[in-house]
């Protein structure tokens, strides 16, 4: 089980993941979306 700030800090870096995903898609467009989320968490777009 996980200790409460072991959460704290997991959503914090999922969140983190997003919205730095969400920067870079938006200043450099789609071209590179693959490449910024191979090493993230997987996802369905």
């Amino acid at each position: 089980m996980f200790q409460e700030g072991q959460i704290d800090v997991s959503l914090a870096r999922y969140f983190a993941i997003d919205v730095l995903d969400i920067i870079e898609a938006t200043i450099f467009g789609r071209v590179h979306r693959n490449i910024s989320t191979s090493g993230a968490k997987p996802r369905n777009l």
